[in-house]
């Protein structure tokens, strides 16, 4: 029994240390690289509600919507499908790759500030 005990202990922390590191800080919701796979005008919500979540399950990445006027770069006047902010060009970069291979290939990569709804 001990020694199921030591197997179920040691197959905890592998899935544990496995997933942590996905969830432990590589996003900041303020400021980093963002990952930007639609934009749609005046009425596009539902389209671009539709859009992020079949990236979301098409990337493995967690896309959303937000109205871009809430972010330092971009233009104003839109509801854009994003994920991010990533901390790293590169995992934003890698997200990009995904998401292009789900039928996003005008996807792009940009870094910016979130006034987080002020």
């Amino acid at each position: 029994m001990r020694r199921k005990v030591a197997i179920s202990s040691a197959a905890a922390f592998l899935a544990l240390t496995l997933t942590v590191p996905a969830m432990a800080g590589s996003v900041n919701a303020n400021r980093g690289f963002w990952v930007i796979a639609g934009s749609f005008g005046d009425g596009g919500e539902d389209a671009a509600s539709n859009e992020a979540q079949r990236l979301s399950a098409c990337s493995h990445a967690e896309f959303g919507t937000e109205f871009s006027g809430k972010f330092a770069t971009f233009s104003p006047g839109l509801m854009v499908v994003v994920a991010g902010g990533y901390r790293t060009q590169g995992e934003a970069n890698a997200v990009k790759r995904r998401v292009q291979r789900c039928g996003s290939a005008d996807a792009y990569v940009k870094f910016s500030a979130h006034n987080n709804g002020e």
